[in-house]
């Protein structure tokens, strides 16, 4: 444990240097008030084992966007690796958020989010009397973000097409917020910094970054929807990359679908007993907000998610063997 913290740490420092220079055991998943989840292992290997965090850096700041439209259907010689063989339903939902292949850039002047705060403000304090049109996953999100103490803290935000979770971080007290996504944003704050994967090596923060968040994002990776490259297993390289990013102790706050596994092209994908273990391997889960165990493996229309925030920390962090291969590098 001390040599992989070490490791971590001088990962991080020389990144500086860089910048100056089907389970039911899984239905045994502990609530909030225990003191961390304990996973079982997936039915599938991992496929993305043996990537280094220096790997992984490079490969996401090597990252180009796609050239033309998103496809419509995954391509014939990945469609095994989408689905885990099997494991994950298909199914096709078709979204094309790159304006045909021309690319979006997201605008809001400074008037805007100072408004987007003061909305932000008044919704957390409102946190536990949701309006009766305010949807469960934006009130899990409320509920969680509250509990936790931002002030002072830099944070990273994974994905965004308008900064109203950046709103809220900076209304709960957070000193600033960078955020990382494939289009191009203008968000004139301040205390907002926007950049895309190729620049996110030369934004790294002394120790890494306090706290890092991704809500309803991760699960969009690799499916080529927001321009992004077509991987099968984007989202898993982008828990390894959250991994090389975050300071020891630091929490992680992570919403995905989950369900019974499913593969919604290119809508999103549905996190259940055989991909979910993958995505949190190497991570304890600390604590949850709105999470239902029925919902793991209930059957539901996969175009309708449910989406639990899951609060993690590095497995290393609390002491116990991590199994991430960005934890072996650092």
């Amino acid at each position: 444990k001390k040599m992989a913290n070490k490791r971590r740490g001088l990962f991080l420092a020389f990144v500086g240097s860089k910048q100056q220079s089907g389970s039911m055991l899984l239905l045994a998943l502990l609530p909030m008030l225990c003191a961390a989840w304990t996973l079982p292992a997936s039915p599938v290997p991992n496929p993305i084992e043996g990537e280094t965090c220096m790997r992984t850096v490079r490969r996401y700041a090597a990252l180009t966007k796609l050239d033309g439209p998103p496809p419509r259907h995954p391509p014939d010689h990945l469609l095994s690796e989408f689905t885990m063989g099997g494991l994950a339903a298909r199914s096709d939902f078709f979204v094309d958020d790159t304006l045909k292949g021309q690319g979006t850039h997201y605008k809001f002047d400074r008037s805007s989010i100072d408004n987007l705060i003061s909305q932000a403000s008044r919704a957390l304090k409102m946190h536990d009397r949701p309006s009766p049109r305010q949807k469960p996953n934006v009130q899990y999100v409320l509920r969680a973000l509250h509990k936790h103490n931002w002030s002072g803290l830099h944070v990273l935000v994974y994905g965004s097409m308008e900064p109203w979770h950046e709103a809220l971080l900076l209304s709960a007290g957070a000193r600033h917020v960078t955020v990382v996504e494939y289009n191009k944003l203008t968000y004139d704050h301040p205390n907002i910094t926007t950049i895309q994967p190729s620049q996110l090596h030369l934004e790294i923060p002394d120790g890494g970054y306090d706290a890092v968040v991704s809500f309803s994002s991760f699960d969009h990776d690799g499916l080529g929807r927001y321009g992004d490259p077509i991987d099968p297993n984007a989202d898993l390289r982008a828990m390894g990359l959250v991994s090389c990013m975050l300071r020891k102790g630091g929490s992680f706050f992570l919403t995905v679908p989950v369900g019974p596994d499913a593969l919604v092209w290119n809508l999103h994908r549905r996190y259940g007993t055989a991909r979910l273990p993958l995505l949190l391997q190497g991570w304890d889960v600390a604590w949850t907000e709105g999470w239902d165990v029925d919902r793991l493996t209930a059957k539901a229309d996969p175009r309708h998610s449910y989406e639990p925030v899951l609060v993690l920390r590095h497995a290393l962090d609390s002491g116990r063997q991590g199994q991430s291969q960005a934890h072996d590098e650092l």
